[in-house]
């Protein structure tokens, strides 16, 4: 039996490192599972991007932004607003169309009763309706709770996400865009999350697929997402014309939002309902 005993932190040793796997290219130690199943952001075609955040002079004034990283992002569900969009860096083709982008991370919000035991004391006050009740004697009642949550979660390094307001799409209207595949790094309170969209887009009479590539940034709070970027790409143009237009976007075009202030510093995305079914 006491061999047994002793051997015990050498099986526990042995089963960890069966279930754990070395990344090199980070050097850190990362779950296998759904965490094995995040992209890096250099694998999700948006060096161009990348390269031009972190090129002070191609940021102009508001300088180069160092992306948050890490395997311990905070927790970043919820519904926010990012508004009045201000365009702070591009590389020269233009403004935002729309003033607002909504997006949601974690899916429809959702909730659940939950009861639970209260303990009262003697000479404690209950109040019902109108009516006032001193006890006289240590009772225990049952309330019941409302506790929010999201069916589509977030997993750590992974969560769905609703996506509206950056591109017009064929009709003239702002589609609400569903992502299941965004991935989260960060740590703290800071956060970054990227992930891509395709786009069915018309110009002119002329039809395009347009994807594009986005990084979201900042830190969560209560209010919502403070110092808010929202940067993003075109990684591809397919049109159906080998002419084209010069109304339709290209290749490699950039353009990095923030939420405009009085300060001309870096807002904040908010906390606000926007999603209906």
């Amino acid at each position: 039996m006491k061999k047994l005993i002793l051997l015990l932190p050498v099986l526990m040793a042995m089963f960890l490192a069966g279930c754990l796997k070395d990344d090199s290219t980070v050097g850190t130690i990362i779950l296998l599972g759904t965490e094995s199943d995040v992209k890096p952001i250099e694998d999700m075609e948006m060096d161009t991007l990348l390269a031009f955040m972190s090129n002070a002079t191609a940021m102009d004034s508001i300088g180069a932004l160092d992306l948050p990283k890490g395997n311990m992002p905070p927790d970043i569900q919820g519904e926010y607003i990012f508004c009045p969009i201000e365009l702070c860096a591009d590389n020269g083709y233009g403004v935002p169309k729309n003033d607002t982008i909504f997006f949601r991370f974690g899916g429809d919000q959702d909730s659940i009763f939950v009861t639970e035991d209260v303990q009262l004391h003697s000479g404690d006050s209950l109040f019902i309706g109108n009516d006032t009740l001193v006890l006289h004697a240590d009772t225990t009642i049952q309330i019941t709770n409302v506790e929010y949550y999201y069916p589509e979660g977030q997993h750590n390094m992974t969560v769905s996400c609703d996506f509206k307001g950056d591109v017009l799409e064929k009709g003239g209207v702002y589609e609400t865009k569903h992502q299941s595949e965004v991935y989260i790094m960060g740590s703290g309170n800071d956060f970054t999350a990227y992930f891509t969209i395709d786009y069915d887009c018309e110009s002119s009479g002329e039809s395009f697929k347009l994807k594009r590539g986005y990084i979201i940034t900042g830190k969560v709070a209560s209010s919502g997402i403070e110092h808010a970027v929202i940067a993003c790409v075109n990684i591809s143009v397919e049109s159906g014309s080998d002419q084209g237009l010069a109304t339709i976007p290209e290749k490699d075009w950039i353009f990095v939002y923030r939420v405009k202030n009085a300060n001309n510093k870096y807002g904040t995305a908010e906390r606000h309902q926007w999603y209906q079914n």
